[in-house]
């Protein structure tokens, strides 16, 4: 009696856990992120640009930010960075081809785009790419959004 009693314990115990294992691996490829439906960045060469926190009327540069750079074709991490203490990142040595730039950070959501990259005759930054990362999961993109900058030429 005691051998059916714990087999029929276990049973729903077990159909259980598998029930809510599948709740969320199915809620997780429901919201699986790809790369927003922003504009594609382009650089030449090098990736370069700094890291914001969008807070509704004000931008703060935010540190510990992990910036990927996957392989558009196979997603695989082509190169990356964290950004340092004032929001700042450099990625260097990226191929001529398609990327997505995936970020990650324990406060702002999620964020991945799309990235253009071409030859660049000389190893200088052309354009700052700034990522204003948000903090919004129910709006696309986070909330975030990307904006470029050309960079001034000295002389």
């Amino acid at each position: 009696m005691t051998v059916n009693f714990l087999l029929s314990v276990r049973r729903p115990f077990v159909c259980t856990l598998m029930s809510c294992v599948l709740i969320v691996l199915l809620y997780s490829s429901m919201y699986a992120q790809g790369p927003c439906k922003l504009k594609t960045v382009k650089v030449k060469g090098i990736l370069a640009g700094t890291v914001f926190l969008d807070r509704g009327n004000e931008r703060q540069p935010l540190t510990g930010v992990v910036i990927d750079v996957l392989n558009a074709r196979d997603r695989k991490t082509a190169n990356g960075a964290s950004s340092t203490d004032d929001g700042s990142y450099v990625i260097k040595g990226l191929e001529p081809g398609s990327y997505i730039i995936k970020t990650v950070h324990m406060i702002a959501a999620d964020f991945e785009i799309g990235l253009e990259v071409t030859e660049s005759k000389e190893e200088k930054v052309e354009r700052l790419v700034n990522i204003i990362l948000g903090t919004d999961n129910t709006k696309e993109c986070g909330g975030g959004k990307v904006e470029t900058e050309r960079v001034k030429k000295q002389g």
